[in-house]
């Protein structure tokens, strides 16, 4: 079976790594000959990726239909859009999209406007259902239309879907309620703890330490700084706990700079948090384990969110957990960490600090948490795919 990966437009961060793990886990299976991995941009890195394995090709394409199309008159950008949506057969051609109909069948880590093209079965991953969720009310009659359209087209490519994975049933009941997509053709399949790959050295804890400076306690958020990420209601809690418990809790953060960088550094000066508060830039990915190691805990504050990578991967680490209590994360945490409202500072920072203060409360967060996460391996991933792809196979050629 030859199978296409649409990777042309993945968001940075989370999504990237989790179309790594799953080529990754698709060459190890039998069943598949060959693994067609469309790209636009990172295109050398993804070489580098699957540079030593015959089964993986790939394609670099001139599709970027998600974020907009990289052209910089706007006019031609409207154009284009409108050739995409409408299914249009020259937009096919000049995109050469009839690639995609070289596969027996496609993958989308998510949910892609390239689906509008192929004639053949597809399986789509949405990674969240956050738009569904968003406060529209204060948006423009323009945009209120652009959003109709963009959902309408984003529901018309899950319909068609031959099956959808995700990895929480809280996205599987959103899919069901808002769209209307049966039971049985939503798959839940959770990512492997691909952190695990790194080998932890002892000696090595205190090299970290020292190249990036490290206080002997302090609590780590690793994300982009989007405003989801909710950066800004995190320092404000640790400026609560300051004032109010005369404790003073570092703060560690890593991720990469987006629209919301300046203002986060900028609430931080505000706040007179500059000595606690530090970011640290880009951090190699061997680096990372230790990072999480060397923390006292892993706090997440994101408004939005399905499955949390660094969840799993400080469960796995042995790190205590203190998390936001939106969508799927209640779900995810089960009782293996602390929850919090992440639209309430009060309450984000009486868990901050409970968890700071509490040393038994950390143990036994730390065993319940490697208990949720021992199942998570790439050969039970792997087995759980396995299982999609035949039940296509059998449709395909019975």
């Amino acid at each position: 079976m030859k199978i296409g990966i649409i990777a042309s437009e993945l968001y940075d961060g989370g999504e990237i790594t989790w179309t790594k793990v799953l080529c990754s886990c698709l060459l190890s299976l039998g069943e598949i000959k060959v693994i067609n991995i469309y790209v636009s941009k990172d295109y050398d890195m993804w070489v580098r990726e699957f540079a030593d394995i015959n089964k993986a090709i790939v394609n670099k394409v001139d599709w970027n239909f998600r974020f907009g199309i990289n052209y910089k008159i706007k006019i031609i950008k409207v154009i284009i859009k409108i050739l995409t949506l409408f299914k249009n057969s020259f937009a096919k051609r000049i995109f050469k999209f009839q690639k995609l109909d070289n596969n027996d069948l496609i993958i989308s880590p998510y949910v892609s406007t390239e689906l509008l093209f192929t004639s053949k079965k597809y399986i789509v991953c949405p990674q969240d259902t956050r738009h569904l969720h968003k406060n529209n009310l204060k948006i423009g009659i323009m945009e209120k239309l652009k959003k109709y359209y963009a959902e309408f087209f984003y529901s018309l490519r899950l319909k068609n879907a031959y099956r959808i994975v995700v990895e929480a049933n809280y996205i599987k009941e959103d899919l069901m309620r808002y769209y209307k997509i049966p039971e049985d053709r939503i798959f839940i399949i959770v990512s492997p703890i691909l952190i695990s790959k790194y080998e932890i050295k002892e000696e090595r804890y205190l090299v970290i330490r020292n190249k990036y400076n490290l206080p002997s306690k302090f609590i780590f958020y690793p994300a982009h700084f989007i405003e989801d990420k909710n950066h800004i209601k995190l320092v404000k809690a640790l400026k609560i706990i300051k004032d109010k418990y005369n404790e003073i809790i570092p703060l560690i953060l890593v991720g990469s700079k987006k629209n919301n960088f300046d203002n986060v550094m900028k609430a931080i000066e505000k706040l007179n948090l500059e000595r606690q508060v530090k970011y640290l830039g880009y951090i190699p990915d061997e680096d990372m384990p230790y990072l999480y190691k060397l923390s006292t805990a892993l706090v997440m504050p994101t408004l939005f969110e399905s499955v949390s990578m660094p969840i799993w991967e400080a469960f796995y680490l042995g790190v205590p957990v203190v998390s936001s209590n939106v969508f799927a994360l209640p779900e995810q945490v089960g009782d293996a960490g602390l929850l919090f409202d992440p639209f309430n500072i009060e309450d984000m920072a009486e868990k901050i600090y409970k968890i700071w203060v509490d040393e038994n409360l950390r143990e036994e967060l730390v065993r319940k948490g490697y208990n949720r996460i021992k199942e998570l391996t790439l050969e039970n991933y792997a087995k759980q795919w396995e299982d999609v792809i035949e039940e296509v196979s059998r449709d395909l050629y019975e």
